[in-house]
């Protein structure tokens, strides 16, 4: 724990002080846990202070297959060797990944925690299955403009997909949105 940070928070510090104690831990990377099938499309990690570390030692396979990966961090680290937001977005960027969507998490007032959303390069896209996968993306953080993003830019680029389409209409409908993506 970072205990400088704790010592200006000292109404906390009972909560949070360091015992000494070590505890091993066996530690599996994702590819291990995952086995073999390495086709997710969003991945999700909540694993206090280590998120970097399991990013960044994800297979290739487990990059190229994930649309999103929602990330829980901080911008002040809380754990002793932490990596910041900051370093997780740089991580993010160089595999590919652009940030989506991101809010204050309520956790600890003065750790500044947050979740972010990031998605594969848009740019990426060449299939209508990656269209789709971005949209969904956007719907699940409540991002309708990114939805619309996606419809207009697979349009401009590929033409009419009567799948895009559809999906674009009946989207538009069940979240009252008005169907600027055509």
């Amino acid at each position: 724990m970072n205990k400088a940070l704790l010592d200006d928070y000292g109404f906390h510090i009972d909560l949070y002080r360091d015992t000494g104690r070590r505890v091993p831990i066996q530690v599996k990377t994702p590819d291990d846990l995952l086995g073999d099938d390495k086709v997710f499309d969003f991945i999700k990690t909540d694993i206090h202070g280590v998120e970097y570390e399991v990013l960044a030692s994800m297979s290739d396979a487990l990059w190229e297959n994930a649309t999103g990966i929602y990330v829980e961090t901080r911008t002040i680290p809380f754990y002793e060797g932490e990596h910041t937001l900051d370093e997780i977005a740089k991580l993010m960027k160089d595999r590919g990944f652009c940030w989506l969507f991101s809010r204050d998490g309520a956790g600890h007032p003065f750790c500044s925690e947050y979740d972010v959303f990031f998605v594969k390069d848009p740019r990426t896209i060449r299939t209508v299955e990656q269209a789709l996968k971005h949209c969904l993306a956007g719907l699940l953080v409540g991002r309708f403009e990114y939805v619309r993003y996606i419809l207009r830019f697979y349009k401009e680029r590929y033409g009419a997909c009567e799948v895009l389409d559809t999906f674009g209409r009946k989207a538009c409908r069940l979240f009252l949105l008005s169907p600027e993506h055509a």
